[in-house]
């Protein structure tokens, strides 16, 4: 888990996770659109940063990691969705000290594709992109508005910052973004064939 080498008895919190904000954030995975919206963010960053780092949820959670093997790590509560088909979230809050954030789990056929750290205060974005400069690069500071962080594995780091500021891990392995590419091929054709119907349909009654 990013920067912190401790239990996940420490970090979590018990809370329902059915406020109107975390239902504002579970209804952007309704549609794979989402998923294909964080790669395009991410490749239209154009400068790489290598980094020796393997990128990981936590110590020996990878990404591939099955979703039964991380609920068994987490001392506390969280919430699992499923929007779409083949893919669950599970969400939980974790409170270090002063800061506080959301984090996402992703899993495509229960295998770990993606995670993210949302913070809903934009004022404290430059202490984690420094923490992320010391942690895969030993720097004090690093550009992550205009770049991206990629490991010898082919994982990915990279920010966003929109409503709130996130910091986003993706991978495109394990059959996802096929998965996703696939989905978008399929939603295009149906709707080609429903306009078709439609035209057909406006022909007969004009």
């Amino acid at each position: 888990m990013l920067l912190f080498r401790k239990t996940f008895s420490y970090f979590f919190k018990s809370k329902k996770y059915h406020t109107s904000y975390f239902e504002r954030i579970i209804n952007n995975y309704k549609y794979t659109d989402s998923y294909l919206n964080l790669f395009n963010s991410l490749e239209s960053l154009k400068t790489e940063c290598k980094t020796s780092e393997k990128i990981t949820f936590f110590n020996d959670i990878d990404f591939g990691a099955h979703l039964n093997r991380v609920k068994s790590r987490i001392k506390g509560s969280f919430r699992i969705v499923k929007k779409i088909k083949f893919i669950d979230v599970l969400f939980m809050e974790v409170k270090l000290g002063s800061y506080k954030f959301i984090v996402e789990l992703h899993f495509f056929k229960q295998q770990l594709v993606c995670f993210r750290y949302i913070f809903r205060d934009q004022n404290e974005k430059e202490v984690f992109i420094n923490l992320i400069a010391k942690k895969y690069f030993n720097l004090k500071k690093l550009d992550l508005f205009n770049s991206y962080v990629k490991d010898e594995k082919s994982n990915y780091i990279f920010i966003e910052k929109e409503v709130d500021f996130s910091i986003n891990y993706i991978t495109y392995e394990y059959g996802f973004y096929n998965y996703l590419l696939e989905s978008k091929f399929e939603k295009e054709i149906d709707e080609s064939l429903q306009h078709e119907k439609a035209i057909a349909e406006l022909y007969d009654i004009l």
